[in-house]
Parts: C-alpha cells; structure tokens; sequence
C-alpha cells in the first residue's frame, strides 16, 4: 500500500492508500508527485513500468504479519 498524503512532507496526514500496482496520473514536483489537489505521494515509489498488482489477499496476509496483527479485524 502506497500512503497517499494531504501535502508534500511526511508529516502531512495520510488521506488515502493505494494498492501496488495501480494506475495513476501525476505531476511531479521534486520528491513528490501530486495526483490532484490535496494528493501527494513520494516519486521514489512510483515507477513507469508495469508491477504486480495488489490483492486484497496480499494485503491481509502482510497486515497478519506486521506489528499490527493484534488489530487484525477481517472485513465483513
């Protein structure tokens, strides 16, 4: 999951999250790429090349092992 934030910065809160291997327009602007207004997200992760797309399966089996497994709650 990419962090998608309200401004450029990381301190700036996160407003979204998009799966890896997403399509998306940008506008670069240094270290960051603007998707539209009140959407920023670091240029180091995107890349111009087809990726592997991200499941939701992907995501539950990462989120089981992450530091946050106790909050683990699967959707309904």
């Amino acid at each position: 999951l990419l962090n998608v934030r309200s401004a450029p910065g990381l301190k700036a809160p996160i407003v979204r999250r998009v799966l890896g291997g997403a399509t998306v327009k940008v506008d670069v602007e240094g270290e960051y790429a603007k998707i539209r207004e009140g959407e920023y997200v670091r240029t180091k992760y995107l890349s111009d090349k087809p990726t592997k797309k991200t499941t939701r399966g992907d995501v539950q089996r990462a989120w089981k092992k992450s530091k946050y497994k106790d909050n683990w709650k699967p959707q309904q």
